[in-house]
């Protein structure tokens, strides 16, 4: 049942990234897309807060920033690998003791990245990376 949702999940994540994107890619300015850089997106916390983050990745790493000021949020770190199109968390000290380590998909053009939780038991982790980023 757990991995059918999360199946299912992805489904839709994949269906609203590619229609949000549809034609409006310009077809005049080739450039490679890259999980590597800096992402951000609009979150809705479990009490209804919006706020805006960060998410810078790099080979070894990410770094969740979070951009506004007041939201009772915090910054996170953790170290990561890339292999096809998985972002496997293999440190983090933010979810020990739910924890570590997890597994994403994603799925990227040159101006979106969405993350999909494939698994992970750290509840926090995933409401602030799962879901649709914007190329900074």
């Amino acid at each position: 049942m757990k991995k059918a949702f999360s199946t299912l999940l992805t489904l839709i994540f994949a269906a609203v990234l590619f229609l949000s994107i549809g034609c409006s890619e310009s077809t005049t300015t080739e450039s490679v897309a890259t999980i590597y850089g800096s992402w951000t997106r609009l979150i809705t916390d479990d009490a209804g807060l919006q706020f805006n983050a960060e998410l810078k990745i790099d080979e070894n790493s990410y770094n969740f920033i979070v951009l506004d000021e007041g939201t009772g949020h915090t910054d996170s770190y953790a170290e990561l690998t890339i292999s096809g199109n998985k972002m496997l968390i293999v440190s983090d000290e933010d979810c020990l003791s739910l924890g570590e380590a997890a597994t994403y998909e994603y799925l990227l053009t040159s101006e979106k990245l969405s993350l999909f939780a494939v698994e992970d038991s750290c509840y926090p982790r995933v409401k602030a990376i799962q879901g649709i980023w914007n190329k900074k």
